[in-house]
């Protein structure tokens, strides 16, 4: 199994991301190993990108948690997602991490993140309709 090529989150990384999307639509998407509801969009994202592998969909990873990277990586290998942009919060860096990418966030998953754009961006909680997705993306 190969190590999927994750990048640990900061303001600049959070900035330069935002950045790189800017003029499309696109989706962030933050998930947990501990979420079993993240599983189910990550599977629903998964096969989107089947079908448009362009997919415009930002993965973040909020385990704040070195050791488990090898479990994350295995998830990403298992759902096929490596060619999306991956994210992950930093060692111990949860709150930090999640501050900012949204002051107003408590942490709950999954947590989606809808940018137009002109960059602006909608948060929504809870697990993320299929075709919601699609009418974003598309």
């Amino acid at each position: 199994e190969s190590a999927a090529q994750s990048t640990q989150f900061n303001k600049q990384v959070w900035h330069d991301v935002k950045k790189q999307n800017l003029n499309e639509n696109w989706i962030a998407v933050f998930w947990s190993l501990e979420c079993p509801p993240c599983f189910k969009e990550l599977e629903t994202i998964s096969q989107m990108l089947k079908v448009n592998s362009d997919l415009k969909v930002v993965l973040i990873n909020t385990d704040s948690d070195d050791e488990i990277k090898q479990e994350m990586d295995k998830v990403i290998n298992e759902y096929e997602l490596n060619t999306l942009a991956l994210l992950h919060f930093a060692d111990e860096q949860a709150m930090q991490s999640r501050y900012i990418a949204d002051p107003t966030w408590y942490g709950e998953l999954p947590r989606s993140y809808f940018f137009n754009k002109k960059g602006q961006s909608q948060g929504r909680s809870g697990l993320v309709d299929k075709f919601i997705l699609q009418e974003w993306l598309n």
